[in-house]
């Protein structure tokens, strides 16, 4: 963006020169430039020699179109399958979980929403608590992630039920 404020400015400066004449003047035997041009009737201010301009500008090259590469981020790999899960467990209402970032370019984001279920062994299970919680991971980074629930009565069994969603953040990568 910048590159379009800046190049046509740049291109008018050789305009100014360009346009400007410079005159060499002979006064008294002394060599005198000016851009106001000589006045041939008046000995005193010397005689007209005009100089060709220094810079010269072409308006074809003004016309092209001035491309600049824009370099975007570049997301190497499903982010499903960017972050592992290496390990898992349900203990007494915590959830824990070790996960990694293969990726060795992109930073991605997981969110983990764990609901905790209580039940009793050949009756319904209960939901009895909900967590979520949001994690970044950097390339190759890996994290133990732990989420507590309530305590549930001691003579209910604990289900750990456990949903991710990953999303892209941002790539080292660039093309």
């Amino acid at each position: 963006m910048i590159y379009r404020i800046l190049l046509p400015l740049f291109l008018l400066f050789p305009l100014h020169d360009a346009f400007s004449a410079v005159y060499q003047c002979e006064v008294d035997g002394k060599t005198h430039f000016t851009q106001i041009p000589c006045d041939t009737n008046d000995v005193h201010k010397g005689v007209y020699k005009p100089k060709s301009a220094i810079l010269t500008y072409s308006p074809d090259e003004a016309r092209k179109p001035v491309r600049v590469k824009i370099k975007k981020p570049v997301n190497t790999m499903d982010a499903g399958d960017a972050i592992v899960i290496k390990q898992k467990r349900c203990e007494g209402g915590t959830y824990t979980v070790l996960m990694k970032n293969i990726s060795k370019y992109s930073t991605y984001s997981t969110t983990v929403d764990v609901t905790f279920n209580y039940f009793k062994s050949g009756r319904e299970k209960k939901e009895w608590d909900k967590h979520k919680q949001t994690i970044v991971l950097n390339p190759r980074e890996q994290r133990e992630f732990v989420l507590k629930g309530r305590e549930a009565p001691s003579s209910f069994e604990i289900e750990c039920v456990a949903n991710r969603t990953v999303k892209f953040v941002r790539s080292t990568m660039v093309r």
